[in-house]
């Protein structure tokens, strides 16, 4: 029984490690860049004049708008010729409609929020999974930590939503590009599936555990 829950505890550690590491990945690599574009504006500020204009980098998705057109094309070395094609995602540099740089202040409290959503839940889990390798299953103390894992989705989940907003805002207000249509951003709808289920899990466990004192005191 020990070693059929360790199984699955490993599992599911698996998979949830497996899903936040991909959008980890890419959420760290839009707060990287952000971050490096903004130190870089910091430093350039006395070397560059007040008429340069400043550029927004955006990542994209676009779709043609004629349905499997290929409105571009990229160079073959091979055969040394152009090759029609079509371009799904790409970072557009952008004239930026404001230049002040105070607006970026509000995403250092959102990539908290990611980071700490993302630590709240490894570091619960690993205790869950030596509470479990301790036979220590049933217990308030998992009931609290099945409880703080789902806060730490909702984090997850609020975090991604607020980036997710902006950059729509973003994408929409920049550009409008010939003949493709901007794909905005869709929120990851598993992260909060997650935080439900393990909230769901938690309240089983809780109902488990009051039924059991309850039968405890009537014996």
């Amino acid at each position: 029984m020990k070693k059929r829950l360790n199984l699955i505890t490993l599992f599911i550690g698996i998979a949830v490690g497996i899903s936040l590491y991909n959008t980890f990945k890419e959420d760290f690599y839009v707060f990287k860049m952000g971050f490096l574009e903004g130190f870089t504006e910091v430093l350039s500020i006395g070397m560059r004049s007040n008429n340069t204009p400043k550029v927004e980098t955006v990542r994209v998705t676009l779709e043609p708008k004629v349905f499997l057109a290929m409105p571009d094309s990229i160079f073959d070395r091979k055969t040394e010729t152009w090759l029609p094609s079509r371009i799904i995602r790409t970072e557009i540099c952008a004239p930026a409609k404001d230049n002040s740089s105070l607006k970026y202040l509000w995403i250092f409290p959102i990539s908290f929020m990611m980071f700490a959503g993302f630590f709240m839940i490894l570091f619960n889990f690993y205790l869950i999974i030596r509470s479990v390798n301790k036979s220590v299953i049933f217990a308030w103390i998992n009931v609290q930590r099945l409880r703080r894992i789902g806060i730490g989705f909702l984090l997850y989940f609020a975090a991604e939503m607020f980036l997710g907003m902006y950059t729509n805002n973003l994408r929409m207000s920049l550009f409008d590009v010939e003949n493709y249509n901007v794909v905005t951003s869709t929120f990851d709808g598993s992260i909060l599936m997650y935080g439900m289920i393990t909230f769901l899990v938690a309240e089983v466990f809780a109902v488990g555990l009051r039924l059991k004192e309850e039968q405890d005191l009537t014996i």
